[in-house]
């Protein structure tokens, strides 16, 4: 009976997406077996393609006996075609700022998607930030399905980043004066702007009147956009109100003396002033020299204003001139004496003065003490005037101060000694003196004896002058008097030994004195080192009195060098054993020792048990003195006892297909025998031939048969290994279009490794990347490579299938702003589907695209995988809208509106331009970006009404672009004259602002007066004033409203005729 097949199994799934919709079985191959999803049509091959989404039963069925069938145990489900996202819409746009130049586009969010601003480069995050001014069109994709793509309907604009205006600067400055103490500015004007002094606050007029003294920034901003701030790049400063002088003071007045008989008046310093002292003559000098004595006011005024005049409150008065004291004299002079070694002069009485002994520092005190030796000049000086001075027509004499003796010094000092136990001094002499040792009582005799010790200070003393007393610089010492030492003793004393073979003996310290043992010879150390045995007697002596010396009441003992022990031998040696593995040594007896086998450790036992082997040096030692040690002359040897080592196995090698038996081979040892059983020894360590087993290893010393050692684990000869079965393919899967290469799955084996040529092998059953050709299976035992088998048959791999002609492109249509999609049109091929990247289609025409960059390719109808493709095509971007700016400026009085592109959003020599009044009219000859509105106004049958309106449509064939705006102007004030001259010649008569709308004017003249206003302003300013008097030639301020609200402000010149 023929066997069924195999219950088939699905080897590869795939699932429907959106770039194709349908999904692909295929069954895992099976030899001799025709396939089926149904059970009803059987085909050859085992991949199934284009199935809808349903669940599928497979089916293999004999090819020699169709009633052989054999169906899946379960279904293999398709899924259902996924679902494209919903087109993208802009949550938000945020659009850029001069404070930020780029734009945002958040996406509304969906879940299970993935978004783009370009259809390429997709990102889990709906807000794009940092974006260039562009269109651009919105993208989402299926996170699960990279094909499924929808775009946006309309491309969203981020439109271009707004300009920040020009730098301001001040077209005119008006600074306070004393008629009007404040200032103005007025910043030159801009269009589109709003002005500001303080970054803060701004107005759309560019006069600021009333302003106070200070630095001030001009600040211009952009009135669609309160980012765009431009400040000025230098401050504009109003100065100060003029202020009137400050009310003069003195700084400094200088009175008449004897030595000038004038005076002077210095004021105070003010700047831009001119000073006076009558408040007719003024000067620029501040100070007033040679003044008589008098009462002077002080006056200052303004150099720049002459009717600014500040006088004193407070006259300075010039006092009268000095007269100068009358001669001085010495009242009383005391002369210096040794007492007192200065002199005093006390000068006559006068009132109003100061006294001088030397003309230059004087004191109201008429009386000068501590006085050197000299002749003195006296001096008077009037109190009032320092140049008043009067001299003594005689010197006044102080005499020279009397000598105080020389300071004492000794002719001799006799210190005590034993014998005479005080001291004397004898001061060194000098004539018409008396000595003393205290400063008290003074004899005549310069010798002192029978002094106490202490420390004594000398005097000498005039005989004439008992003030006159001279001390010694130093004290004179009179010393103690000397004691006797103490009797010495002995503070330690160091025997000789076998190590040290002298004696040492430290006498007890003692200060002040030296020592000896002998009596003779003194030494200043008190120990005494290297001392043979013997009777010794210590001496102490007095350092400073060598005849003060005491002896010891009993002499101190060295006593004799003891002598080592004999040199010690073994008496005794027994060596280890392998019944007992140690040895021991006996030494020969001495009396009064004691024994050591390591110099350290010793015993009164000179029998020594349990030595490992080593080299053993014997010591003995005097037990009466450490040091005295003596050692064997050579060392005693405990020998090693005989060692078997555990044998191990240097090598095992096992039984194999190829040679059926193991062998062991057993670490070589000297003097050693070997075995596998404990009973048969060898000498050779290798054991061939052996069946498999576990073997126990043994050494055995060749000398002494009891010396057995074992292995701690048993050698083990493995089972002969089996051989695999014949290898089969499990399944093998055939190359298509998608994957070039085939498959083979060898049908897995415990314990064997694959391959497909014999030589390479590997773990893995799979084979994947094969090339088309027939492979023989080969599987090998893992553990013994000599075991392999290979299959009967052979595994074939198929050639690859064809693919479609690589798609080209026949035409691309771009979009345009009337037209905001493209077109990709391909060249046409029979038997395919065409792709753009966003699905299959039967159309080579893509029509309706957005923006973006398009991958071109094409596959067969019949074979869906098999897809060729070709470059990539890009839609650009919808043209940009043009966008322009108006701005109105004078040329030479004529005033125009001027269109200027913004951003580059078009060409100047390939748009075309229309201009239409406030009515919808369309402006004839006006057909470039340039208006001539003072030509239009002119030509106006009507009289126009400020504010005037004018659009301008901009149109570009080439791109279907169009762009409508309007400019609105409030007033025209071309060129405001500079200067009229009402001198009847019919040029600049008159201040003309005819068309300007202004809703008034005000004139100033040059101190903030004003002397012409006029409402509903004209022409009607000739140079008059609102009186109607004629002003006179000069320069004006004028500022001027207009009915727009706006203000200016400026100089005009008024020129008369003479």
């Amino acid at each position: 009976v023929p066997n069924a097949p195999t219950a088939p199994v699905a080897a590869t799934v795939v699932q429907p997406t959106c770039g194709l919709p349908s999904g692909s079985i295929a069954i895992a191959a099976q030899s001799g077996v025709e396939y089926s999803l149904d059970g009803v049509t059987y085909v050859s091959g085992n991949t199934f393609l284009g199935l809808t989404p349903n669940s599928y039963t497979l089916y293999v069925r004999n090819l020699t006996d169709a009633t052989c069938v054999t169906q899946s145990a379960l279904a293999v489900k398709i899924n259902a075609v996924p679902n494209a996202p919903t087109a993208p819409v802009a949550a938000t746009v945020v659009q850029p700022t001069c404070g930020l130049p780029s734009g945002t586009i958040t996406i509304a969010a969906q879940s299970g998607v993935e978004y783009s601003l370009d259809g390429v480069a997709y990102v889990s995050d709906n807000t794009f930030l940092g974006l260039a001014p562009n269109n651009y069109t919105l993208y989402v994709r299926n996170i699960a399905d990279a094909t499924c793509v929808t775009q946006s309907a309309l491309a969203v604009k981020i439109n271009a980043v707004p300009n920040a205006p020009t730098a301001p600067v001040a077209a005119t400055i008006m600074q306070p004066t004393c008629g009007l103490p404040s200032g103005s500015i007025t910043i030159a004007a801009q269009s589109g702007v709003e002005y500001s002094l303080d970054g803060v606050t701004y107005v759309s007029d560019n006069t600021f009147i009333g302003l106070t003294p200070n630095s001030y920034t001009l600040y211009v901003r952009n009135l669609t956009d309160a980012t765009c701030v431009t400040s000025s790049t230098l401050p504009v400063v109003i100065d100060a109100i003029p202020l009137p002088p400050t009310a003069p003071v003195a700084a400094t007045v200088v009175q008449p003396t004897c030595g000038l008989p004038s005076g002077s008046i210095t004021i105070t310093v003010q700047s831009g002033v001119e000073y006076s002292l009558d408040g007719v003559a003024y000067v620029s000098d501040n100070t007033f020299l040679g003044l008589a004595p008098n009462s002077y006011t002080l006056y200052v005024r303004n150099i720049a204003d002459a009717t600014c005049v500040t006088s004193s409150t407070l006259p300075v008065m010039i006092d009268a001139i000095p007269l100068p004291p009358t001669a001085p004299v010495a009242a009383t002079i005391v002369q210096p004496t040794c007492g007192l070694p200065s002199g005093t002069i006390i000068i006559e009485t006068q009132s109003g003065v100061e006294y001088s002994l030397d003309g230059v520092t004087y004191v109201s005190d008429n009386t000068f003490i501590g006085i050197a030796p000299n002749s003195y000049t006296l001096y008077v000086r009037n109190l009032a005037d320092i140049t008043c001075v009067t001299s003594s027509t005689l010197p006044v004499v102080i005499d020279a101060i009397p000598l105080p003796p020389t300071a004492p010094v000794t002719s001799t000092v006799v210190q005590p000694i034993c014998g005479l136990p005080s001291g004397s001094i004898t001061i060194a002499a000098q004539s018409g003196v008396e000595y003393s040792l205290d400063g008290v009582a003074y004899v005549s005799d310069n010798t002192f004896i029978g002094i106490a010790p202490n420390s004594y200070t000398l005097y000498v003393r005039n005989l004439a002058d008992a003030t006159c007393v001279t001390s010694s610089t130093l004290p004179v010492m009179i010393d103690a008097i000397p004691l006797p030492p103490t009797a010495p003793v002995a503070a330690t004393i160091v025997q000789p030994t076998c190590g040290l073979p002298s004696g040492s003996i430290t006498i007890a310290a003692q200060s002040g004195v030296e020592y000896s043992l002998n009596g003779t010879t003194y030494v200043l150390g008190n120990t005494f080192l290297g001392l043979a045995p013997n009777n010794y007697t210590l001496y102490v002596r007095n350092l400073a009195d060598a005849t003060c010396v005491t002896s010891s009441t009993l002499p101190v003992m060295i006593d004799a060098i003891p002598l080592p022990p004999t040199a010690p031998v073994a008496a005794t040696i027994v060596q280890p054993t392998c019944g007992l593995p140690s040895g021991t040594i006996i030494i020969e007896t001495q009396s009064g020792v004691e024994y050591s086998l390591d110099g350290v450790t010793y015993v009164l036992d000179n029998v020594f048990i349990g030595l490992t082997p080593n080299s053993y040096t014997l010591y003995v030692r005097n037990l009466a003195d450490a040091t005295c040690v003596t050692s064997s002359a050579l060392p005693v040897i405990i020998d090693s006892p005989s060692v078997v080592l555990v044998p191990t196995a240097t090598s095992v090698v096992q039984p194999t297909c190829a040679i059926q038996s193991g062998t062991i081979t057993i670490s070589s040892q000297a003097g050693i025998e070997y075995s596998l059983d404990g009973l048969t020894y060898q000498s050779s360590t290798i054991f061939s031939g052996l069946a498999p087993n576990s073997y126990t290893l043994y050494a055995r010393n060749s000398t002494d048969v009891t010396c057995v050692s074992t292995s701690l684990v048993g050698v083990v000869i493995n089972a002969i290994p089996t051989a695999p079965q014949e290898p089969i393919a499990a399944s093998i899967v055939q190359p298509t279009c998608v994957v070039s290469s085939g498959i083979i799955t060898v049908a897995v084996q415990a314990g064997v490794e694959y391959s497909l040529n014999g030589t390479d092998y590997q773990l893995n059953p799979v084979f994947e990347g094969l090339a088309p050709k027939g492979y023989v299976l080969y599987v090998r035992n893992i553990k013994d490579a000599t075991c392999v088998m290979q299959s009967a048959a052979t595994s074939i791999i198929n050639p690859l299938p064809p693919l479609p002609s690589a798609p080209s492109v026949s035409a691309v249509i771009q979009p345009r702003c009337d037209i905001p999609t493209g077109t990709i049109e391909l060249e046409a091929q029979t038997g395919v589907q065409y792709s753009i990247g966003t699905g299959f289609q039967d159309s080579n025409v893509f029509s309706n695209l957005a923006p973006g960059k398009y991958p071109v390719s094409v596959r067969f109808v019949t074979s869906p995988e098999c897809i060729s493709t070709g470059s990539t095509q890009k839609i650009s971007s919808i043209p940009p809208d043009i966008a322009f700016e108006t701005v109105g400026d004078c040329d030479n009085k004529i005033y125009t509106l001027t269109a200027s592109p913004l951003s580059g959003s078009y060409d100047s020599n390939t748009v075309t331009y229309e201009w239409k009044d406030k009515q919808g009219a369309v402006i004839a000859g006006a057909t470039t970006n340039v208006l001539n509105v003072t030509e239009t106004v002119a030509a106006t049958p009507d009289k126009e009404q400020f504010p005037l309106t004018y659009t301008l449509t901009i149109t570009a064939a080439t791109t279907g672009c169009k762009t409508t705006a309007s400019a609105t102007i409030q007033s025209i004030y071309c060129d405001i004259q500079k200067g009229i001259s009402p001198d009847g010649n019919g040029s600049n008569d008159f201040f003309d602002l005819r068309l300007m709308d202004v809703k008034k004017i005000e004139i100033f003249n040059r101190y903030g007066i004003q002397v012409y206003s006029q409402d509903n302003y004209t022409d009607q300013w000739v140079g008059q004033s609102t009186k109607g008097d004629e002003l006179p030639s000069a320069t004006y301020y004028y500022a001027i409203e207009f009915n727009s609200g706006e203000t200016k402000t400026g100089w005009i010149y008024l020129i008369r005729e003479k």
